[in-house]
């Protein structure tokens, strides 16, 4: 479609639909790699492997898995479904999979999540190879330092690491402070409550200690 100079209105902004247009890209990047990319089968919680035992090998049979289907899938249960056909609903569920993840609110909630999943599994390269959809935020460089370690790249991960850490650090000081002064008040409270009995507290707290 071409347009002439004097088509577009004078209050088209070009550079934010042109962002517009690439953060919607990247979303659909994303989306595509999580949902064509196979990924290993974290290890069921009783210690062994989902499936079905092969009976001339003895070794249990996996079903392959998306990096989609493996973070997410547990999801599933919680989703609302319609009253309807069957064609319906089915059209219904895949419209709730690749847009129901409202990707321009949490992208960074979500790419964390998906990288510290891979971290988790055990499933290194895949979380190296994922590294290119995290943004430039202190956690993500954290999760970039962990992934460095976890191929022995110690001087990438130690520049990742200094640079998660003053804005970390800040989050930890402030939840810090923030636990302290709802400490402070507890103890104000109740010392204003039992300062009529100051030796039965104490020797409450012995007994307790």
């Amino acid at each position: 479609m071409e347009l002439e100079q004097g088509d577009i209105p004078d209050e088209f902004n070009t550079y934010a639909v042109f962002e517009a247009l690439m953060q919607r890209a990247k979303e659909y990047e994303l989306l595509d790699f999580l949902a064509r990319t196979p990924c290993r089968e974290p290890p069921a919680a009783s210690g062994t492997r989902s499936g079905s035992v092969e009976p001339t090998t003895g070794t249990v049979a996996t079903t392959p898995q998306t990096i989609l289907e493996a973070v997410f899938g547990g999801d599933w249960a919680s989703m609302m479904f319609p009253q309807g056909a069957e064609v319906d609903l089915l059209t219904y569920s895949c419209r709730a999979w690749l847009f129901g993840a409202r990707l321009s609110e949490q992208y960074n909630m979500m790419t964390s999540h998906v990288l510290g999943n891979l971290l988790k599994s055990g499933d290194h390269d895949l979380a190296h190879e994922f590294l290119r959809f995290m943004p430039d935020m202190a956690w993500s460089h954290y999760l970039r330092a962990r992934v460095c370690l976890m191929r022995s790249e110690f001087a990438e991960a130690f520049i990742y690491f200094k640079q998660a850490a003053p804005e970390l650090g800040e989050f930890l000081h402030a939840q810090a402070n923030h636990t302290g002064a709802n400490g402070d008040q507890r103890q104000a409270n109740s010392s204003t409550s039992s300062s009529s009995t100051p030796l039965i507290c104490l020797a409450r707290t012995n007994v307790c200690r």
